[in-house]
């Protein structure tokens, strides 16, 4: 599957950390006293023996387009944010759902209903 994003992607470039896909500035030269906690995008984890990627939240709020996104209404936002299932056609894989234009969370179909990846402590009680 191919990583997608309309921000200027020919300013990072993708490395493997085992089995982990991190997308990494590659123009950025930082004092050597500063500590970096987070040094660049964590894409997601490749899945063994298939050809695809368990895509990451970090992942999703840096995107502004994917190949498959679905955009969601008032009722469909609470849903998401307490971690439920939508119903909604959309080809099956990984889709990024949208608010208002907005990246929320990554998704993924079976072609009828659309499991939550929301990280489970960013989900309301």
């Amino acid at each position: 599957p191919g990583i997608i994003s309309n921000r200027n992607i020919n300013e990072y470039e993708n490395v493997n950390f085992g089995d982990y896909i991190f997308s990494l500035p590659n123009k950025i030269n930082f004092p050597k006293n500063l500590r970096i906690i987070r040094y660049g995008i964590k894409i997601g984890q490749k899945i063994k023996n298939k050809n695809e990627i368990n895509y990451d939240y970090h992942y999703s709020r840096f995107l502004t387009k994917f190949d498959s996104e679905i955009n969601i209404d008032d009722d469909l936002l609470e849903k998401v944010l307490v971690g439920l299932t939508i119903q909604k056609p959309i080809k099956k894989g990984f889709c990024l759902i949208k608010y208002q234009n907005n990246p929320i969370c990554f998704g993924k179909s079976d072609g009828k209903i659309i499991k939550n990846h929301l990280p489970k402590q960013l989900r309301r009680q």
